[in-house]
């Protein structure tokens, strides 16, 4: 992506459904995104010298996460979810040409984070692959002294998974799977560990906390649907979401739309940028710091 061409248009404390509210009143008779200027976000020619979404600040953001000495009990966790138009999740996050910001983001931060959190559900629909299939990003984590892939982490308390795992296949880290089952799952893939965890203890807090104190994981990618990121949002796990909108996306209509997500909007914009040709557009949301 070319990051001058990617410019801030925000308003203040906008959640997430605000900005998808605009979005879609602008842009439904012509299928076209929030014109410039338009209800209470502004284009690049309201304001000069806006900041260009930069890949090098999320990278460096992260590094100073991963070693920030600090009494967190779970690890920094940062979302990257791709949503059509109606803010469902995409049936293919990862459609040709569709989503060059939010592929930005997420090869900056899996060259980055220390582990990677996958939806269960995205690893039996076989959309997965291992996280840094790029050599210059694995020599990238090399030279940081990291893992050349991210330590996988899924949380599935019946422990079905496919077999022929891509993830766990050739990957330099193993998959930890947390599950609520008694007895591991038979026939588990190479690469892949079981973590048992009672039923009522499995929930994503408990996992990750036990990864950041077992595995030192102290930053974390999660990648996937509306289920994990609900679980997230209720656990108040969630630290940061990147969500890329945009037109030219298939909803995957098994999903409910993100918007509908309990705790999605106690997010607000903390930044967001659109590409010249108006099709795609990248949100960053934090949680809204208490009210005094």
């Amino acid at each position: 992506m070319s990051t001058g061409e990617w410019r801030q248009r925000v308003g203040d404390e906008a959640t997430l459904s605000d900005w998808l509210e605009e979005l879609v009143g602008g842009g439904r008779d012509h299928e076209r995104p929030l014109a410039p200027g338009q209800g209470r976000f502004h284009g690049p020619s309201d304001r000069e010298a806006e900041p260009a979404f930069s890949p090098e600040d999320l990278a460096a953001d992260l590094r100073c996460r991963r070693l920030e000495d600090d009494d967190r009990v779970c690890p920094y966790v940062i979302g990257n979810l791709a949503l059509a138009l109606d803010s469902r999740p995409a049936a293919d996050p990862h459609a040709a040409g569709a989503l060059e910001p939010g592929a930005t983001v997420e090869d900056v931060a899996r060259a980055e984070v220390d582990a990677v959190l996958i939806g269960a559900g995205v690893l039996r629909s076989g959309r997965y692959t291992r996280p840094l299939g790029r050599p210059a990003l694995r020599e990238h984590r090399r030279g940081r002294g990291l893992t050349l892939d991210p330590l996988g982490i899924v949380i599935a308390r019946s422990g079905a998974l496919p077999h022929d795992l891509a993830i766990a296949a050739d990957a330099a880290a193993p998959l930890v799977l947390y599950t609520a089952i008694s007895d591991p799952p038979a026939n588990v893939a190479a690469g892949v560990e079981v973590t048992h965890m009672a039923p009522h203890d499995l929930t994503p807090t408990a996992a990750l906390a036990h990864a950041r104190r077992e595995r030192g994981v102290r930053t974390v990618l999660y990648e996937g649907g509306s289920a994990m990121l609900a679980a997230l949002l209720a656990a108040d796990c969630l630290d940061e979401l990147f969500v890329t909108v945009d037109t030219r996306l298939t909803p995957d209509t098994d999903q409910p739309p993100a918007t509908e997500l309990p705790g999605l909007d106690r997010l607000t914009i903390d930044g967001a940028w659109q590409d010249d040709t108006r099709h795609a557009t990248l949100l960053r949301l934090r949680p809204a710091l208490p009210k005094a």
